[in-house]
């Protein structure tokens, strides 16, 4: 409780925009992938949704360790640093 008087997503009216916007964005890709889904859309979908929840942890931390606690936070920053250092060198 002591966490969510502090965090930003209910302290702040811009990021919470900011972070609804980027959760929305998620709901559309889970809610697209079914069961016909092949298994390049459900990969797309799971690094899209990596991505947007890796952008609500650089907003909140405290709103996304509890919103996506099923995801290591420290290995996807390393990922998508990793895929950036890789566009800018070529």
């Amino acid at each position: 409780m002591k966490d969510r008087l502090t965090s930003p997503y209910y302290t702040n009216k811009s990021v919470k925009a900011r972070i609804d916007q980027l959760l929305f964005k998620t709901a559309i890709l889970q809610a697209n992938l079914g069961i016909d889904s092949s298994k390049q859309e459900r990969t797309y979908a799971k690094e899209a949704c990596e991505q947007l929840a890796y952008n609500i942890s650089k907003l909140c931390p405290i709103f996304a360790n509890n919103a996506f606690c099923e995801l290591d936070f420290n290995l996807i920053k390393k990922k998508y640093e990793l895929t950036q250092k890789r566009s800018s060198s070529s």
